[in-house]
């Protein structure tokens, strides 16, 4: 199976609404959007306790953990402009592409700041740095997973759906427990700050790939709502008024928050406290992600 190579889709292999109905087409591109899904949310959920050691390695206190914390609640107001960029490049594969250089450009900022941030005199600015860095950092992996999200949902029939994303599921997961494991070995063989400038350049060198995999991937022209007025095509703006629209972002309110808040000191309390490794704390992790996968299979 030629992951990298493009596939060429005919009428045939469509149905009236533009996507493929093809299952060896669609089978190829569950493949490619697992791993890509391992490639761009690895720097979120892969890093694991990594940014508190980062933190505490530049000096930062507990306040700074609070604002690492709340940062990664905030970047999930930030999904909004990946609609904005499907509706700029009218497909689905170029907005993607776009996020995945800036994701780069960014990952590679970050190692920057951090190897200068081994030099005393640059490691209150390299501090305040990284945080700002991860903020924009987050805020691209909410703008990619909104447009994966599209690109799924205009390539893949609705009766397919389930079929196709819980095996993309299944594999992005089992490749984000495999770097963090990778990740927390590496932290606690040499817990320094070029260690965790290297664990970025990962990031980067991902993101770089991620571009390959993409690319060969199959496009379609998104079909993105608008925020506010759609002219003469008024159907295509979003609807306000919809009740499951306010319970579910009520719901992801209140969800998201609590996470936060249970997350922003949960690894530096287990370190203090019971002087847990960086991989005793991914293990914790990867329990609850097993299950994760149990049940998907299951459902």
């Amino acid at each position: 199976m030629n992951l990298l190579k493009a596939e060429k889709i005919s009428p045939e292999q469509e149905n009236e609404h533009g996507q493929v109905t093809d299952d060896a087409v669609l089978k190829k591109d569950r493949v490619r959007f697992g791993i890509g899904t391992v490639l761009y949310q690895s720097e979120e959920t892969g890093i694991g306790p990594i940014p508190t050691a980062i933190i505490r390695a530049l000096g930062g206190t507990s306040l700074h953990l609070g604002i690492y914390g709340s940062v990664m609640g905030i970047s999930s107001m930030f999904q909004w402009v990946g609609t904005l960029l499907l509706r700029k490049f009218k497909s689905n594969q170029k907005a993607m592409i776009f996020s995945m250089i800036v994701g780069f450009i960014t990952a590679v900022t970050i190692v920057a700041t951090l190897l200068l941030g081994q030099k005393e005199f640059f490691k209150s600015y390299a501090l305040w740095g990284y945080l700002i860095l991860v903020l924009i950092f987050y805020a691209i992996g909410g703008i990619q997973w909104n447009i994966e999200s599209s690109w799924i949902g205009d390539l893949v029939p609705k009766n397919k759906l389930g079929w196709f994303t819980g095996m993309k599921w299944f594999i992005g997961v089992f490749g984000i427990l495999v770097f963090m494991l990778v990740f927390a070995r590496l932290a606690d063989w040499r817990p320094k700050i070029s260690t965790y400038a290297a664990v970025y350049l990962i990031f980067a060198l991902s993101f770089l790939f991620a571009i390959l995999l993409y690319r060969a991937t199959t496009d379609r022209t998104p079909k993105a709502a608008n925020f506010v007025d759609a002219g003469a095509n008024h159907h295509e703006r979003m609807n306000y008024k919809a009740l499951p629209l306010w319970t579910y972002i009520m719901f992801y309110v209140f969800w998201s928050g609590g996470r936060t808040t249970m997350f922003a000191f949960t690894n530096a309390y287990m370190m203090d406290t019971f002087g847990w490794s960086m991989t005793k704390m991914v293990v914790i992790g990867i329990v609850q992600f097993a299950i994760s996968m149990v049940m998907v299979l299951i459902m």
